[in-house]
């Protein structure tokens, strides 16, 4: 009786010690689990534009600069990329820049043609691509002041488009430096000659940037109208592409 007793002390006994480790391990678990959630997330990137001088002449020599800080320190470490066109052209140059220290970006060009100018810069780090947006004037500024609402947009089609395969669009769009993000974004295109139009829809890749592919049917001159809208904004534009 007696050895009975006693083994069944030492098995309550053993029973309470596994307790009380079960007990524990949860919450030593539970408190890993906060420390993971309390990881700060990357802040966005505070980004500037300009040009030196602020008013570029014809033929001369200008500086493109962009200033990348993560809050208040410098950020010397991304990839940045000035894309320029002139307003109203198809056309888009794409410049590197090469860092100059203290967060602050450079690349420097010359534009034969006087008129308004606009840019995106694309700025890439390993946390995180944001853009800006930004404009100036080569040569005597004119009299007209552009679009008052601030809105770029900037459509992306291939350098060439067969018939019956996909062809990538991009539509990068932003307002007063910042990408617009949340838009109902629709490319509507049709073939030259055609009353037929086609709409497709298009996934916000990055902030700003919207993304879809089309199958165009059959070889002619497509005309891609983008459609844009967010609350009161609604705006569109149009590009003409050739396909094979």
């Amino acid at each position: 009786m007696r050895q009975l007793l006693y083994r069944k002390l030492a098995i309550c006994f053993a029973l309470f010690a596994l307790l009380l480790t079960a007990c524990n391990q949860p919450a030593n678990q539970h408190q890993n689990h906060n420390g993971q959630q309390n990881t700060p997330a990357a802040e966005t990137l505070k980004l500037s534009f300009q040009t030196n001088p602020a008013s570029p002449a014809v033929g001369k020599h200008v500086t493109l600069q962009a200033t990348v800080k993560e809050g208040s320190q410098p950020v010397d470490d991304a990839k940045v990329e000035f894309e320029v066109w002139k307003q109203g052209e198809k056309d888009h140059q794409k410049i590197d820049s090469k860092l100059d220290g203290k967060g602050t970006y450079t690349a420097t060009t010359a534009f034969q043609d006087q008129g308004e100018y606009l840019v995106i810069v694309h700025v890439t780090t390993s946390k995180v691509h944001q853009m800006i947006s930004g404009k100036f004037t080569v040569g005597q500024p004119h009299s007209h002041q552009g679009h008052g609402k601030g809105l770029t947009m900037h459509v992306v089609l291939p350098p060439r488009a067969t018939s019956g395969q996909s062809a990538p669009i991009t539509a990068h769009v932003m307002q007063g430096g910042n990408p617009v993000t949340g838009a109902e974004v629709q490319f509507e295109y049709w073939r030259e000659g055609e009353k037929k139009h086609e709409y497709t829809d298009t996934a916000e890749r990055k902030p700003g940037e919207y993304y879809t592919s089309i199958r165009f049917p059959q070889p002619g001159t497509y005309h891609v109208k983008l459609h844009v809208e967010k609350g009161k904004l609604h705006d569109h534009k149009e590009e003409t592409l050739v396909v094979k």
